[in-house]
């Protein structure tokens, strides 16, 4: 009996003083003060940088370009692209303000030196084709190379096998033309299951390849 008495009361004692624990104030034990609310904090957020000053500023190199091309998309300013440095890319930057802004022309202002690249005009104006599904676009790259790929491009994404006759298959790039051409029509077909269009195809496998197809995966 005297055991049990005795194990009521330890078990009282344990109650008693985990309800005081609880009752414990929230407070700093330097200073003996209330500590701050986690949910008042949180309510005063650190202001995001709001200005190219501000993006400079910040010392994670990820964060600071991220910061310039927000700025740069908010503010529909081409010029603060040019703070981006690699892997960052100013014509990916600017690209996408053209898409946002849908301010297309804006492309053709672009630098047309293409060096061992495409030139931004015309990668430009490549992106805005894919993007509106507009062959005119195609129509005013500089290069015949060039074009070839993006009348592919959007052939297969259109399903319209017209604008593969757009590909020109004459001069020194007529063999990778005519691989184009027979490339063209293939997606065409990946698109619309319409196998008529292999026989505008030239090379025997990749028409054996285009009359075998019965559907395909088309972005």
């Amino acid at each position: 009996m005297k055991k049990i008495i005795i194990i009521l009361l330890i078990c009282s004692l344990l109650v008693i003083g985990c309800t005081q624990t609880q009752n414990v104030p929230n407070t700093n034990l330097e200073n003996n003060t209330p500590a701050a609310n986690v949910e008042d904090l949180s309510n005063n957020p650190v202001e995001a940088p709001n200005t190219t000053e501000n993006c400079a500023e910040l010392t994670s190199e990820y964060q600071k370009l991220t910061c310039y091309e927000k700025q740069a998309l908010e503010n529909s300013d081409y010029s603060m692209c040019d703070n981006l440095e690699f892997p960052a890319s100013p014509f990916d930057c600017k690209i996408k303000i053209v898409l946002q802004d849908k301010e297309y022309t804006k492309c053709d202002t672009m630098s047309s030196v293409s060096g061992d690249m495409q030139s931004d005009k015309d990668r430009c104006n490549f992106k805005v084709a894919e993007e509106l599904l507009d062959v005119s676009y195609c129509d005013k790259l500089s290069e015949q190379a060039i074009k070839n790929v993006c009348y592919n491009t959007l052939a297969g994404r259109l399903g319209d096998s017209s604008v593969c006759e757009n590909i020109i298959l004459t001069g020194q790039i007529s063999t990778i033309a005519t691989f184009e051409s027979d490339s063209c029509y293939h997606n065409v077909v990946c698109k619309t299951s319409d196998t008529s269009k292999c026989e505008n195809i030239v090379d025997d496998e990749i028409k054996e390849a285009c009359l075998s197809i019965t559907s395909c995966y088309f972005d």
